[in-house]
């Protein structure tokens, strides 16, 4: 899932059935009450696993599985028109995002080992280019899973199931990464074994959704200078999680409940709600939560304001 930074669009991915056959992405209009309206829903060229929408609200990526990253044009009504060449190869799957300046992508892999593919986008079309030494290659040993920036530009941060959180500095002219000192960052037994990573929109802390039981975000404080993670504690959760989402305004942050390992000991098909404490990146729970969801919530987004 993602909405559009005008918080006006929502976009969903749908898996194709059997799996692995021709997905869609559907539009959605968001309403004054947080309601949303069917636009249009539009091939998406296979499973889609992630997506990302770049800062301007422009273009809208697919990241699909195995099959490559498809691009498409957002129109000013919401819908969808595919770029040309799309969709872009890259083999494997996970997570994707676009970084805060609109010039490049980053997509991990579901593959060992791991790797990130790094493009440039063309400002006009939106197609997007590999650039030289891509993929990077960091994780000899295993996977990597949900990808997210700072919101300065300057750090990739890229969870695995196995050794921790990747951290990597972004060469600002080329996009090229460099592993950060410490780097993975692993803190066992928190931070080691995420399906998700965010990075709330100050850039001063990192959460991440634990796949393996006990249920919980992990948190972790970001150092300015650095990039290096320090573990702040863990905030259990209803049940195991791929997925979380963090406010716009850096207030909320909110975790579907997936129960992806398994029975859990509670009912599922809800979300968890936490409070950020905004000097020391601490979680309290919202009053009231866990809210119910739809049947067994695979993603979750949050729109910046309604209009």
């Amino acid at each position: 899932m993602a909405v559009d930074p005008t918080g006006s669009f929502l976009y969903v991915g749908g898996r194709g059935q059997p799996l692995g056959s021709n997905g869609t992405v559907s539009a959605y209009a968001i309403g004054n009450n947080g309601a949303v309206v069917a636009i249009t829903s539009v091939p998406s060229g296979g499973d889609t696993f992630d997506m990302a929408i770049d800062p301007s609200g422009r273009f809208l990526y697919v990241l699909l599985g195995g099959l490559g990253i498809s691009g498409f044009t957002i129109q000013s009504s919401g819908g969808l028109v595919s770029i040309p060449n799309s969709p872009f190869p890259v083999s494997g799957a996970f997570g994707i995002a676009v970084d805060p300046t609109g010039r490049f992508v980053y997509a991990t892999n579901s593959d060992t080992p791991g790797w990130i593919s790094i493009f440039t986008i063309d400002p006009v079309t939106g197609t997007l280019n590999q650039i030289t030494n891509s993929p990077f290659f960091i994780n000899p040993q295993g996977t990597l899973n949900g990808i997210d920036l700072d919101p300065s530009g300057r750090f990739v941060y890229a969870a695995t199931l196995d050794v921790g959180t990747y951290g990597l500095a972004i060469d600002a002219n080329s996009g090229a990464l460099t592993p950060l000192p410490g780097s993975p960052f692993n803190f066992f037994p928190l931070f080691c074994s995420l399906g998700d990573i965010k990075v709330e929109p100050t850039g001063r802390f990192a959460y991440g959704s634990d796949i393996f039981p006990p249920p919980q975000v992990s948190a972790c404080a970001i150092d300015a200078v650095s990039g290096a993670l320090s573990v702040l504690g863990s905030f259990p959760v209803v049940s195991s999680n791929l997925s979380l989402a963090v406010d716009p305004s850096g207030r909320f942050l909110y975790v579907p409940d997936q129960a992806i390992n398994g029975p859990q000991p509670v009912p599922t098909d809800l979300v968890s709600a936490f409070f950020i404490d905004s000097l020391s990146g601490t979680l309290s729970l919202v009053p009231g939560e866990p809210f119910p969801t739809g049947t067994l919530p695979d993603g979750i987004a949050v729109a910046s304001r309604i209009h």
